[in-house]
């Protein structure tokens, strides 16, 4: 179990007054794909999408989730960088229940190792490579002293 400071008469007050409007991001994206699936909701240095892009995206990321057989309530490590892939992956393991772990695409061996065993992940995802650095790789060492890290 983890300490916060957030109570329960914290959380009611802020919903009262509006501030936690009681609806999660993927519900909020499905809102607007349905209701401007046309309309720019993101953009990238490498690409542009839509609203109903991002949704469908989206969706099937989730789906590749699940067959890999992630499930409600596990974690899920992300080392992306300020990609249109990192905002798809965050909004699939809401979409599913699941708790993401993301971590900067700085990190290496010494940081992850470390983060890995607090956070307990089933699954991670990675970029392929970035500027040189291949990432999987990593991941395939790092699973060997991490038992939780099984995709």
């Amino acid at each position: 179990m983890f300490e916060t400071t957030l109570t329960r008469a914290t959380a009611d007050e802020r919903a009262a007054a509006g501030v936690w409007p009681g609806r999660i991001l993927g519900t909020v994206l499905r809102e607007a794909a349905g209701a401007t699936p046309g309309k720019l909701a993101l953009v990238d240095a490498r690409r542009r999408l839509t609203y109903g892009e991002l949704a469908e995206l989206v969706d099937a990321a989730a789906l590749g989730l699940l067959d890999a057989g992630v499930r409600p309530g596990d974690v899920v490590t992300v080392q992306l960088p300020n990609w249109a892939e990192f905002v798809v992956t965050a909004f699939a393991i809401e979409r599913i229940g699941a708790v993401i772990n993301p971590v900067a695409p700085i990190f290496r061996h010494n940081e992850l190792r470390t983060m890995l065993r607090l956070a307990r992940p089933v699954a991670a995802v990675v970029a392929s490579s970035i500027r040189g650095f291949a990432y999987p790789p990593m991941f395939a060492e790092l699973a060997a002293t991490c038992p939780s890290l099984a995709r």
